[in-house]
């Protein structure tokens, strides 16, 4: 076979050179290109907010704090230090009142818990400071009972008889279920005055 010359070795090595720096020129514009695109359509690190020397930026707003929900209004309930007034409004419009400190079985009690459990009673006002209880009491202010005993129940009589019997009412409240002190007042007869005090000693009883 015929030898190259140097000049013929140089021109190939030459063009060798030249094809290969002509194939890194075409990639980079290809990827020049894909890049230009993605900028233009908005999909590029710009788009995102990255671009050099900055940190990166989330495309999610973050969320505004969201405001406190409002507390609970606290429910009023009944303390030991309450103050229950107790009204009671009679057929001649008189009205007796009374109040004590909160009784024991009524500590803790709100007013809904009130109002369900004393259906025979209107709850005017309700706070944890105050309580009024209004009652309607059938007959005249003034009169005069005896809170007793009879057939085994809680029951009420007249000290002066009316149309010809003494007896107001039986309860149902059983003797046998209160204590032997309250047993033993009950058969001596507790004299009251007053529709008042009747019916307080009634709610003490349970009718």
């Amino acid at each position: 076979m015929p030898e190259h010359t140097g000049d013929e070795y140089v021109k190939k090595l030459t063009i060798a050179v030249l094809s290969c720096a002509a194939l890194v020129l075409c990639a980079a514009a290809v990827y020049a290109g894909i890049h230009i695109r993605n900028y233009l359509e908005g999909s590029g690190p710009a788009a995102l907010g990255l671009y050099a020397g900055a940190p990166y930026a989330s495309a999610t707003p973050a969320a505004e704090d969201s405001p406190s929900p409002s507390p609970m209004p606290e429910i009023a309930k009944i303390r030991a230090d309450t103050t229950i007034v107790y009204e009671y409004h009679h057929e001649d419009g008189q009205t007796d009142t009374s109040q004590e400190a909160a009784p024991y079985f009524l500590i803790g009690m709100t007013e809904e818990e009130m109002t369900s459990q004393f259906t025979d009673w209107k709850v005017v006002e309700f706070s944890a400071d105050k309580v009024v209880m209004r009652r309607e009491i059938p007959g005249k202010s003034g009169q005069y009972y005896i809170v007793g005993v009879k057939d085994g129940y809680v029951a009420v009589f007249y000290q002066t008889p009316i149309n010809g019997t003494n007896l107001k009412e039986i309860t149902d409240t059983p003797v046998s279920t209160l204590p032997a002190s309250d047993r033993q007042r009950l058969e001596d007869g507790i004299e009251i005055t007053g529709d008042a005090a009747l019916a307080r000693i009634m709610q003490d009883y349970g009718s």
